[in-house]
């Protein structure tokens, strides 16, 4: 079970990182669309956190792009404790949670690029992005998940694990089918035997009175 648990965690970081590569490039689309450079929130992040700012624009874009990076790929890891939650309940909670996060993260930066501060359009790219990172990272999840444990017999389609438990019943209907079958002949034998010991006992009665005729 722990190696399990492993291969799930690195699974869901992977997954992240392709939902990562899917937001980044979609954050790059809008940007060439709607000609608009995107605020380095992570960068933002960074230095109110620690209170040292970059020296140059290249330094702050090189910063907000590791930890864009990290973060998204380390988000991926909350698939794995949502395993047990159907669809479609399990994608809407992982987005909930991703784009609750975005937002958290953007508050902290507390610069022009803070929720309060954005406009509604801004907001609802921002939701987008956020959409196509989770929806990503869930497809990925599931697709390696597939793979990696096809040959696992403990594993399901549905993302979790069963316990034998229909071996269980299967034997037990075996053998209580089994064991009424057993009876049943059991009784019908005795019915026949018994049927047969009464067919002797009258023809011999048949024979005695014939004779003292």
């Amino acid at each position: 079970m722990a190696e399990q648990s492993i291969r799930s965690l690195a699974i869901a970081l992977a997954a992240g990182a392709a939902g990562t590569a899917a937001m980044t490039l979609s954050q790059a689309l809008e940007q060439r669309m709607l000609n608009k450079r995107r605020p380095k929130t992570a960068a933002s992040v960074a230095e109110n956190v620690t209170g040292i700012e970059a020296d140059t624009e290249e330094g702050r874009a090189e910063t907000s792009s590791t930890l864009h990076w990290l973060y998204g790929t380390g988000l991926g890891a909350a698939l794995v404790p949502l395993e047990g939650v159907s669809e479609p309940y399990r994608s809407l909670t992982f987005l909930g949670g991703v784009y609750g996060a975005g937002l958290a993260w953007e508050s902290i930066a507390d610069r022009q690029d803070a929720p309060s501060k954005r406009s509604a359009t801004d907001m609802g790219a921002d939701f987008v992005h956020h959409l196509v990172y989770a929806g990503t990272a869930t497809l990925a999840y599931n697709g390696l998940k597939s793979a990696f444990f096809s040959g696992d017999d403990s594993y399901d389609d549905t993302g979790g694990y069963s316990t034998g438990g229909n071996t269980s019943r299967s034997g037990t209907s075996s053998t209580s089918t089994s064991g009424t079958g057993t009876t049943g002949t059991g009784t019908g034998g005795s019915t026949g035997s018994s049927g047969s010991t009464g067919g002797t006992t009258t023809s011999s009665n048949n024979k005695t009175e014939r004779a003292n005729a």
